[in-house]
């Protein structure tokens, strides 16, 4: 059941707010389960991404050197523990139900950071690697679990990602975090495709690293040597790139969240979309024409505080996004897990689906 057709939510956002929350109370049991916040703590290291599992009423989610199973109340009743390097971003794949994450292993300052506070070596100048890790979540059975003793991960190297980054970081290459299954572009095909996407390092003195760069792969012959293609989104520098990205059947759009740049010449948005439905012009996508628009760069984008540390859609017009913080008295990082319902506007595309707006 659909929600409401975003066009119906542009003139006045307090009718469309009751309207959209009474349609939810419509909606099938499985789908009122979902809380309208679910907290999750990730002890010292930051959340990353996450996907909702509605069928088994649970959240997979990373905080960087652990990867989590939670239930709806966000108690942890299975983990991998010890990841040697930063596990970022998550889709899960439809067809064989894994959860498929970027996972980098290297040689710079948060490659450094992570080995220090693991207490394990750090990578040597050179040998930096990225993979994506495919867990296979339904062998999560208990707390603690080893990534590769346990045969729960499997590492696939992305070998574009490693090139570029080894040679001078061509295109502002600083690895992979967006994972996302969504279409071919321009295809009427339902086949699910694999999407990755590079870390950009924040660099104003470059300018060859203000596209995001998107790999697609076939997942079900997936090794990582060649993708199927290599597509560049004009969208300005940002700080490390496509932290998290996901596909919404419901806008048929892949939306990009990012930690945004510092070129004056750009509207540094924090959020962007492509319209599935199109076609690439060569090895080119076009943002979607929705949200703000940037006249001086033609660059069009949304100013969403949220989504860059964990975006789900849930296929109907409701997203769960993560609004991570510090508790300083716990000293733990923490994930806010709300449920946003999709409205269209131009500059409030969601609104908070509990009892009051969220006006962060």
């Amino acid at each position: 059941m659909k929600i409401l057709h975003p066009s119906l939510c542009f003139r006045s956002m307090a009718v469309c707010t009751t309207i959209i929350l009474s349609l939810v109370l419509g909606l099938n049991a499985a789908a009122r389960d979902i809380p309208d916040s679910i907290r999750l703590v990730g002890r010292d290291n930051h959340i990353q991404g996450f996907v909702v599992d509605t069928l088994d009423k649970c959240i997979y989610a990373s905080f960087t050197t652990a990867f989590y199973k939670t239930d709806y109340d966000g108690n942890i009743v299975a983990s991998v523990e010890n990841i040697p390097g930063h596990l970022g971003a998550m889709s899960r794949n439809p067809e064989n139900g894994k959860v498929y994450a970027s996972l980098e292993i290297k040689d710079d300052e948060i490659g450094r950071n992570i080995a220090e506070g693991m207490g394990i070596d750090v990578v040597a100048q050179g040998q930096s690697a990225f993979y994506i890790a495919i867990l296979d979540v339904a062998r999560m059975d208990r707390i603690g679990m080893d990534p590769l003793k346990d045969s729960i991960m499997e590492l696939v190297r992305i070998e574009d990602a490693c090139r570029d980054y080894s040679q001078n970081h061509r295109y502002g290459c600083s690895g992979i975090d967006g994972v996302a299954f969504a279409p071919a572009m321009g295809s009427r095909n339902k086949r699910m495709y694999l999407y990755v996407a590079y870390g950009i390092y924040d660099d104003p003195s470059r300018n060859d690293n203000d596209d995001q760069i998107l790999l697609c792969y076939n997942p079900r012959r997936f090794n990582g040597a060649k993708p199927l293609r290599k597509f560049f989104v004009r969208t300005g520098n940002t700080r490390y790139g496509v932290q998290n990205m996901a596909y919404d059947k419901y806008t048929n759009r892949l939306y990009l969240f990012v930690y945004k740049g510092h070129k004056p010449q750009f509207p540094n948005y924090p959020m962007f979309g492509l319209d599935c439905s199109q076609k690439p012009v060569g090895n080119r996508l076009n943002l979607a024409a929705a949200g703000l628009m940037d006249e001086a760069s033609g660059i069009r984008g949304w100013d969403f505080k949220w989504g860059s540390t964990g975006f789900c859609p849930l296929g109907d017009g409701r997203y769960m996004i993560s609004e991570n913080g510090y508790d300083s008295q716990a000293g733990q990082q923490y994930s806010d897990l709300r449920l946003y319902l999709w409205t269209g506007d131009t500059r409030d595309p969601f609104i908070y689906s509990g009892n009051t707006l969220n006006d962060k």
